[in-house]
């Protein structure tokens, strides 16, 4: 009587070993060059996104106002935005924007002019390759300052 052996193949191994696709350069490589293609869109809808809140903020008078909702939530998507293309500056003025709505709803008060310097801050920080970086410094700390006074 003779037994018949069976040669075994993994297939997952073999999977696993089998080298395809790209290599860690060429995925990178690849990834910059459709955020790139991405970029200019995504910082139109930012400056869009600025204008919105601009003209959202100017009408509302408020905290109970439905509007002002609608400032926070584009705040977010600013940041959300403005992270992916490494504009930190205006990423922590919209941060900000969010941060002193939830303290004014934690206080029930509102300021037309702190949003209103804030919404400033948001269009400067847009083009902060375009001032002096010790400005835009002075202009996080005075919104950290505006912020800090919500109690």
């Amino acid at each position: 009587m003779t037994a018949k052996t069976f040669k075994y193949e993994n297939r997952l191994a073999k999977a696993l070993n089998y080298k395809t696709g790209l290599t860690l350069k060429e995925a990178v490589t690849a990834a910059d060059g459709r955020l790139v293609e991405l970029r200019e869109r995504t910082l139109d809808e930012i400056d869009q996104t600025v204008c919105h809140i601009l003209e959202l903020a100017k009408q509302v008078t408020r905290l109970d106002d439905p509007q002002v909702q609608e400032i926070y939530v584009s705040a977010n998507r600013i940041i959300a935005m403005a992270g992916v293309f490494e504009r930190t500056e205006l990423g922590e003025a919209a941060y900000s924007l969010c941060e002193l709505i939830t303290r004014f709803r934690a206080a029930d008060r509102w300021s037309t002019a702190m949003v209103a310097v804030h919404v400033d801050a948001l269009q400067v920080m847009r083009l902060v390759q375009a001032h002096d970086p010790g400005h835009c410094k002075a202009l996080r700390e005075g919104l950290r300052k505006v912020v800090d006074s919500v109690a």
